[in-house]
């Protein structure tokens, strides 16, 4: 499930589109090498926002229906980005137990694990993950003077190794055992590597008789 990364060459100022695995990467218009690199080894992107119009109206109507709001109009709009925590990487559970049938079983479990969660606390967007679907979101490095015209960024309140206490618990998700007896077991996490990602949300302020 990679994402892909765009960036602008330092050489030439050149779009350069990137697989997120990669960690070379070279213009093609300069030939400029650049070394991808993160903060403290986290790699830090955004994701663009849509300023659309059309699609924030119909959001706000689904928001107003069924409540009192007829006549209300837009006083205040405010663009933010929340980071989020990305884990991703291919667990392995080895287990050893008894079947409730009375079999012994042994066997390994695989899954591929790509979750993300927020990176933020005493906000509730509702959005606890961000859902990615592959090629579904452009990707672009962090640039706080870059998003700082677009909008303010949520600071970071979950740190690198709370986040990898909760990245631990999500590599159990999806592998558990209901039908048996576990006598011993070991789970294993290979390529596992965190990232953050910086996701727009537009807060819109409504007035209605002065309130």
């Amino acid at each position: 499930m990679d994402l892909f990364l765009s960036t602008r060459c330092p050489q030439c100022g050149a779009d350069i589109s990137f697989d997120e695995e990669s960690t070379v990467i070279q213009c093609e218009y300069c030939g400029c090498a650049l070394h991808i690199t993160g903060r403290s080894g986290v790699m830090r992107t955004y994701v663009a926002p849509r300023n659309d119009i059309r699609r924030m109206k119909q959001a706000i109507h689904s928001a107003m229906k069924g409540t009192h709001t007829k006549g209300a109009m837009v006083s205040e709009k405010a663009l933010f980005f929340a980071p989020y925590w990305r884990i991703k990487g291919m667990v392995f559970r080895w287990i050893f137990g008894k079947h409730v049938r009375g079999e012994t079983v042994k066997a390994l479990k695989t899954k591929q694990l790509d979750r993300t969660f927020p990176a933020y606390h005493d906000l509730n967007m509702g959005l606890r993950s961000l859902g990615i679907r592959p090629g579904a979101l452009k990707l672009l490095f962090f640039d706080r003077s870059e998003m700082s015209k677009l909008g303010s960024t949520v600071k970071v309140s979950v740190p690198y190794k709370e986040a990898l206490q909760h990245g631990t618990s999500l590599t159990q998700v999806g592998l558990d055992e209901t039908d048996m007896r576990v006598h011993w077991n070991r789970t294993r996490v290979i390529g596992e590597r965190y990232s953050m990602i910086y996701f727009p949300f537009w807060m819109i302020k409504l007035i209605q008789k002065g309130k």
